[in-house]
């Protein structure tokens, strides 16, 4: 197998760039499992991403591209001091892809503005986030090994990348990289079906006055890990719908102060059940 067809099955697989313009808009929906008054957050998420690909250098080597991301997101609290959070990110990833000889390295700087949608260019917080991969494509099995900076977790940090991407035959694959596992099956109508399991993590700044009236700016995090069922309906070669189903268990919604990030509330939320529509083109 040629260099230039392992690299497109990595990027492929990846979603690690783009080979032209292209969007992906999704709204999914959280809902608790259990009635569990004072224990309970319903959260809804509505996200618009766009990528272009800015170029490639002369040797076509490299690869770089510009976006937008934008994500709106609702938490309901079941307690009434709290009621219902309206929160934003708007973010612009900048990208490269690097073929080095027969490897490939992969990354990708995101600054962004989070925090909550009213009065949101005054009161949120700018935060840079990335991440760098590096591909050892080698037939059957891409290798990989970086490292990100992000929410994924919830609490923004710095956590690794590593583990292999198996091409098990022409319709199966099976993604081993923490932090996440997915398999995936392309049918004959290229259709794709998927199992996955990954955080589902995001973090935002609270402003004064909204909780209980603390006195300062906060960050608020809810967390979780994320199982899931799908599939990507093909319409035409660049055109996709997609639906996810599942549960998300181990939730934790966190607060920490800004001036002493030691003094932090923690709350355990039950499990929930969500559901996923979006669309690719």
């Amino acid at each position: 197998m040629s260099l230039s067809k392992i690299s497109k099955i990595v990027l492929v697989h990846f979603f690690m760039t783009s080979v032209f313009a292209a969007a992906d808009i999704s709204l999914d929906y959280s809902v608790p499992q259990e009635d569990d008054k004072g224990n309970e957050i319903t959260e809804t998420n509505f996200a618009a991403k766009y990528t272009y690909v800015l170029g490639k250098s002369d040797s076509e080597k490299s690869t770089y591209t510009l976006g937008g991301d934008l994500r709106y997101t609702e938490l309901k609290f079941d307690e009434p001091l709290l009621g219902k959070l309206k929160l934003l990110k708007v973010k612009i990833p900048v990208g490269g892809t690097h073929v080095l000889g027969k490897n490939i390295l992969k990354w990708t700087l995101t600054p962004g503005l989070h925090g909550q949608s009213d009065d949101f260019l005054s009161e949120s917080e700018f935060r840079p986030e990335g991440n760098f991969i590096f591909i050892w494509p080698r037939t059957n099995l891409q290798w990989l090994l970086g490292a990100g900076f992000s929410d994924t977790f919830g609490e923004t940090k710095i956590f690794p990348i590593f583990g292999v991407v198996w091409k098990l035959d022409e319709k199966s694959t099976l993604t081993l990289m923490f932090p996440q596992i997915k398999y995936e099956y392309l049918t004959e109508a290229k259709n794709k079906y998927n199992f996955t399991v990954a955080p589902a993590g995001a973090q935002w700044q609270w402003k004064a006055g909204q909780i209980l009236n603390n006195s300062e700016d906060v960050d608020v995090a809810i967390s979780g890990i994320r199982f899931s069922v799908g599939g990507d309906f093909i319409l035409n070669d660049s055109k996709y719908l997609y639906t996810n189903i599942g549960l998300v268990t181990n939730r934790k919604f966190e607060i920490h102060r800004h001036s002493n990030t030691s003094i932090s509330g923690e709350q355990e939320l039950v499990n929930s059940w969500f559901f996923q529509v979006g669309a690719r083109f």
